[in-house]
């Protein structure tokens, strides 16, 4: 992934080097990720000035890290205004609640886009899973 150039609110521009991190605290959700097949953890971060995308990730939880991706922005598909930060684990099941966690971007896979319907979501999120294992596969 290449140099991002970020802009803060107050109109100052950063360019970062990759790796990108985002770090903070896994909160309850309210499960639709879960309903289209793709559980994710709901992280609370604060503000956000990494661009809106879905990425490729590794997230550290204590001292495991495991493979992901990750949506950072707005949901507009279910029609969700405030920014968030959304991970998927690939292959996790299990409860994070409440714990921190930091989150290592590695590559962007897309810009966020409102679908037409949940399942041209699914299908979506099912290719960038594919993507995200193939890009994953040699860490």
């Amino acid at each position: 992934m290449s140099s991002l150039c970020l802009q803060s609110p107050n109109g100052k521009s950063k360019v970062l080097n990759p790796p990108f991190y985002l770090a903070g605290t896994v909160e309850k959700g309210d499960g639709r990720g879960a309903k289209l097949g793709f559980p994710t953890l709901n992280i609370k971060t604060g503000n956000l000035y990494i661009p809106y995308g879905v990425y490729v990730v590794l997230a550290k939880i204590e001292e495991q890290v495991l493979k992901g991706i990750a949506h950072v922005g707005i949901i507009e598909t279910f029609d969700i205004n405030k920014p968030r930060v959304e991970v998927h684990l690939l292959d996790f099941k299990g409860d994070l609640y409440n714990q921190r966690v930091e989150i290592n971007i590695l590559k962007l896979l897309r810009q966020v886009h409102k679908f037409k319907t949940p399942q041209d979501l699914i299908v979506q999120m099912q290719e960038d899973e594919k993507i995200a294992r193939n890009f994953l596969k040699n860490l």
